[in-house]
């Protein structure tokens, strides 16, 4: 089992900044709320937009999606364009059970029809992630550099992460790290979280885990819910802060508050290991299920996996082999690896060495340790291949380097 890693996603999976972006909501935050409640009443496009953003942030009111909704649907339907975005990031992220991203959709090409840089970037994030219309790392590519180029301090950086991903350009931390830092100077504090998992991680930086601690407080002050993540993940690891489980549910929990379906996977972890709470493996499986139907690829392995050992409720092959198919489709290496499993004993499937092998290799190109040394092993053995002391030496050697001691083990014969 698996924590969702830390991330530099809007929302996701992935996987978060988080997608409303209210110019850092520092104009908002000094706003007369009484005034603005006057004229919104009056129908003021911009009082509507600051006021419905007082709601949906909770700087100068307490966090009320309804009402945000409400008053950002009268702003957007006046043509405010700043309206239609925020509108648009709320159905993205699920702000009060909304989820639709093809409303999403339709708003930032509203928005973007009048002009607006910001929505560019977020009708790009759409397509960087497949999500409502079809997966076009180009297309992606192209509205987010387009946000770019007409200064936004969004786009800068989003493009910052597919920098930092290397999905849609070549991999270039240096230039993540340039864009971040741009999109800071312009005001675009949530920017910080990318930043801040730059440290995290030693990418293209010094590994600093304090700094990155600072960065993604800055950043989830602002309203990212993966800052609020990552938190959670500091503490978890006990990296630049004294370990606490109970902090780290804390934060997961917020971040599951805020919308961050990510977080229901961790929280799942956590009852599953019994850290910070006592261990529930129905309850853990309980969150896994929510997760994995949200799309959380890391919850469909992990629940995948319970429906195959029968840990909280009843052993179901069907439904082990459903969601490990569909997280191994998606590349996960873990599910791919149990898929290979399933077919190499037999459980749940007919025994086939040879649609175990297709699996383990997908997982082991993915320097997924026990793959490899499973394939070593089959090699070693001739079990649906030619035996190969010479691959399973090698497949050995790659398990003990993926820190599976099994590999070391077994390379340590050969020596």
């Amino acid at each position: 089992m698996k924590l969702v890693n830390k991330t530099l996603l809007f929302a996701t999976c992935i996987l978060s900044f988080t997608s409303y972006s209210y110019a850092q909501n520092a104009a908002v935050e000094h706003k007369d709320t009484t005034v603005l409640e006057q004229q919104a009443e009056k129908n003021d496009a911009k009082a509507q937009l600051d006021l419905g953003m007082i709601y949906l942030t909770g700087q100068g009111k307490p966090v009320d999606y309804v009402k945000a909704k409400e008053l950002l649907e009268k702003s957007a339907n006046q043509g405010n364009a700043r309206a239609q975005d925020e509108l648009g990031n709320m159905y993205y992220e699920n702000r009060g059970g909304i989820k639709d991203y093809a409303k999403a959709k339709e708003l930032y090409e509203k928005a973007i029809a009048q002009g607006d840089a910001r929505a560019l970037a977020d009708l790009g994030w759409l397509y960087y992630n497949g999500q409502g219309v079809a997966l076009d790392y180009d297309k992606a590519k192209e509205l987010i550099e387009k946000s770019v180029e007409k200064g936004d301090a969004r786009g800068q950086g989003i493009l910052g992460i597919l920098y930092s991903e290397g999905k849609a350009v070549p991999r270039d931390y240096a230039k993540a790290k340039e864009l971040f830092e741009k999109s800071i100077a312009q005001g675009y504090l949530r920017s910080k979280n990318g930043l801040g998992l730059l440290y995290d991680e030693g990418k293209g930086v010094s590994k600093d885990y304090v700094k990155a601690k600072t960065l993604y407080e800055e950043a989830a002050k602002y309203g990212s819910i993966s800052a609020v993540n990552n938190i959670g993940f500091i503490y978890y690891d006990g990296k630049g802060v004294p370990r606490s489980y109970k902090k780290a549910m804390e934060y997961f929990n917020k971040a599951l508050e805020m919308g961050y379906e990510g977080a229901e996977n961790n929280l799942a972890i956590m009852y599953y290991e019994g850290k910070g709470v006592q261990k529930n493996l129905v309850k853990a499986r309980a969150l896994y299920e929510k997760s994995a139907q949200n799309g959380s690829i890391e919850a469909q392995s992990n629940l995948g996996i319970m429906y195959l050992n029968g840990q909280g409720g009843v052993r179901n092959y069907s439904k082990a082999k459903e969601w490990l198919e569909k997280a191994a489709n998606q590349k996960n290496a873990v599910a791919q690896t149990q898929m290979g499993g399933m077919y190499f004993e037999g459980k749940g499937v007919k025994r086939d060495y040879f649609e175990a092998k297709d699996w383990f290799e997908k997982a082991a190109k993915q320097d997924n340790g026990e793959a490899q040394f499973i394939l070593g092993f089959m090699y070693y053995q001739g079990k649906g291949v030619p035996k190969d002391k010479a691959k399973a030496k090698d497949y050995f050697k790659q398990a003990c380097l993926n820190k599976e001691q099994r590999g070391c083990q077994w390379y340590s014969k050969f020596k």
